[in-house]
């Protein structure tokens, strides 16, 4: 199987195609662009008939050109799901088997893909049972929309299965993909010094960068 990356008009007349090859087959699940002009899709390359690891693809913003793909320093059994264009990069969402369990991870990349980090998104469900409260275990879960929202945090919509059942999860996460600053260990006491816009001081995120 090939991936395909397509660039129609308002009119829906097809303006460029690139393909995307690789050993094993390619299945590409989002695009998005940045906003330096560049295109970026995401999603499995095929390792084998029963493994795969993701795969992001740059191209020329008319989408005429490829002009990188990345895949994992380490294979793993990953996929990207969901991709979100930044100035020079791309926020996206994918899933990832840790220890076993098919687990969410959000992660930045930069304008030629490589990896500015990455965090594991854990779930906690009212239907869990109490081995299940812990965040990753015992709990499977499938990535499905990642957004940016206007305060500059993420929101990422999953599926995650408890028990024999699959429930909706909704993850608000920091801009650095930390979904507790408290969890994370990051949590700072500290008063900002001045603002620049002329209203009150305040501090929205809780992270040392």
């Amino acid at each position: 199987a090939r991936g395909s990356v397509a660039r129609w008009s308002a009119a829906g007349k097809l303006l460029a195609e690139s393909l995307v090859t690789s050993t094993g087959g390619v299945y590409l699940l989002d695009v998005t662009h940045t906003g330096s002009g560049q295109v970026i899709a995401g999603g499995e390359h095929r390792v084998n008939t029963v493994a795969f690891e993701r795969l992001l693809v740059g191209l020329s913003g008319d989408g005429k050109k490829v002009l990188w793909k990345t895949q994992p320093d380490v294979p793993d059994v990953s996929y990207v799901a969901s991709l979100v264009g930044e100035e020079n990069g791309a926020l996206l969402a994918g899933n990832i088997l840790v220890n076993g369990l098919a687990t969410v991870f959000v992660q930045r990349v930069n304008d030629k893909g490589a990896s500015v980090w990455q965090r594991l998104v854990g779930f906690r469900d009212e239907f869990a049972t109490a081995a299940d409260v812990a965040v990753n275990e015992g709990i499977a879960m499938a990535p499905r929309t990642l957004v940016k929202l206007p305060d500059g945090g993420l929101a990422l919509a999953a599926q995650v299965k408890v028990g024999d059942f699959w429930v909706a999860g909704l993850a608000k996460l920091d801009p650095w993909g930390e979904g507790s600053c408290l969890e994370a260990g990051k949590c700072v006491s500290e008063t900002p010094k001045s603002c620049d816009d002329g209203n009150p001081c305040t501090i929205d995120w809780c992270h040392p960068n």
